[in-house]
């Protein structure tokens, strides 16, 4: 309806008189909603979360939001700074290993950033090095031949403490062949 915009220009009009900090926020938080839920202003609902965000940096409503709207609007690189945010604040180990994988998908999937993706998987895997679904994604890199001696280097290590013998004479086996490709080429 019309009352809507009415309504958010009336909250941001109350924003600048606010002194307080607290309430600055959650007039904000409420005008944000408002732009985000009521008049689909994406856009100015993002500025209004951000806006949080340079008043209160650790404000989870307004990070949670903007995951969801950075999500929706496909602004990859905005998305990867915001996980960054959720797993600083991130409550438990599970939480951080979730939230970092899907920043590698990130990474690797929609910014086609293998190196950062990359770096990502290798955090988890060393906090967590049975995790299956960072194993799978490092295996297909793999397998795809990205990187293989980088990747190899994390894998090695697991494969061996986890007697995967198959899987480890793989690994032995590209790093074999990269190596007799460089010996060649000096050749």
């Amino acid at each position: 309806t019309k009352a809507w915009p009415k309504l958010a220009e009336l909250y941001e009009a109350e924003i600048v008189k606010m002194q307080d900090v607290l309430q600055q926020v959650e007039m904000l938080l409420r005008t944000a909603r408002v732009y985000e839920e009521e008049m689909q202003a994406e856009d100015k609902a993002i500025a209004t979360f951000r806006r949080v965000l340079d008043v209160e940096p650790d404000n989870s409503h307004a990070i949670l939001a903007l995951d969801r709207l950075y999500e929706r609007g496909q602004h990859w690189k905005e998305l990867a700074d915001i996980l960054r945010s959720e797993i600083r604040l991130a409550n438990s180990d599970q939480e951080i290993v979730a939230l970092q994988f899907r920043l590698g998908q990130l990474y690797e999937q929609n910014l086609h950033d293998v190196d950062n993706a990359i770096e990502v998987y290798r955090e988890i895997l060393t906090s967590d090095p049975n995790h299956g679904p960072t194993l799978q994604a490092l295996e297909l890199l793999f397998a795809e031949g990205v990187r293989p001696i980088e990747i190899a280097g994390i894998l090695e290590p697991l494969y061996r403490v986890a007697e995967q013998w198959e899987k480890l004479v793989k690994i032995h086996e590209v790093q074999l062949d990269k190596l007799t490709d460089e010996n060649e080429r000096q050749a």
